[in-house]
């Protein structure tokens, strides 16, 4: 499945909110700095979804930090509809900004660890290996520079708070394996804190549906092959009795009991 930006909501004084439709399935991320603690805010959620998941943090230059929070397989919401409004500033914060990104197509599997940088300078520069070859790369900047901040190779500025202190976000779809370096420029040498993690593709999901209790095939003549089992996204259970019935000359009723997987079936030599 091939991942997709979708849309990205910002600040307004109060919330976070997206202004186009939501996609259900679609993953959001939302993206934080703070500063003057390590302490991480909580209660990140919208009123749509429920409670953000921490993904991590980046490491740490003169207490300055910068979060990402996701929520995964999100509902449907109609445009400007999806406030992220919760969020708990730590003790000793500030300087905080915040913004979100609605991604499709992507899983909620990591491709290795979160990586992380800190210093000051005009090049921020964590970087990453990956070992998938479909994945999302995220990388969020905490930092003093206000303006004339520059994406790195291969990534696409999506957000820049354009305030002193910065919240950055830089993203890449990649489609190899390899190593890439979030070695965004800033407009002025300043400190900075950075984290970068790669989200894989997801994949569309096949599932061999579960059936529980008794299925009856009655007069089958010839035999029955398994062909394939059918596909579908997401998990399929049958519960109770399920009872087809096929008929034509031959043996009598035989009974198979559950649970057992569910093949579609042809019924060969009728």
């Amino acid at each position: 499945m091939a991942i997709t930006r979708t849309q990205l909501a910002t600040y307004n004084g109060t919330h976070v909110a997206y202004p186009g439709a939501m996609t259900a399935g679609d993953v959001s991320f939302c993206f934080i700095n703070v500063l003057g603690t390590t302490t991480a805010p909580s209660g990140v959620g919208d009123n749509i979804n429920g409670t953000y998941t921490l993904i991590g943090n980046s490491g740490s230059s003169a207490v300055q930090m910068a979060y990402l929070y996701a929520f995964f397989n999100v509902a449907a919401a109609s445009g400007g509809a999806c406030l992220i409004n919760n969020l708990t500033v730590p003790s000793g914060g500030t300087g905080i900004n915040w913004g979100a990104y609605e991604y499709g197509g992507v899983s909620s599997s990591l491709d290795g660890s979160v990586q992380t940088g800190s210093g000051s300078s005009t090049t921020p520069s964590a970087s990453i290996t990956t070992t998938n070859a479909a994945d999302l790369l995220i990388c969020v900047v905490s930092c003093g520079s206000a303006s004339g901040n520059t994406a790195g190779s291969g990534y696409t500025k999506q957000f820049d708070n354009a305030t002193s202190p910065n919240l950055l976000m830089q993203d890449q779809i990649v489609a190899a394996t390899g190593t890439y370096t979030g070695a965004m420029t800033l407009g002025s040498s300043t400190a900075w804190s950075e984290m970068q993690v790669a989200f894989k593709a997801a994949t569309s999901g096949s599932v061999t549906p579960n059936a529980t209790g008794v299925i009856d095939i009655t007069g089958v003549q010839g035999a029955l092959t398994a062909i394939s089992p059918p596909q579908a996204t997401g998990t399929m259970s049958i519960s109770g009795i399920v009872s087809p019935t096929i008929t034509g000359a031959g043996p009598g009723p035989s009974i198979i009991s559950g649970p057992f997987p569910w093949y579609l079936i042809e019924l060969l030599g009728r």
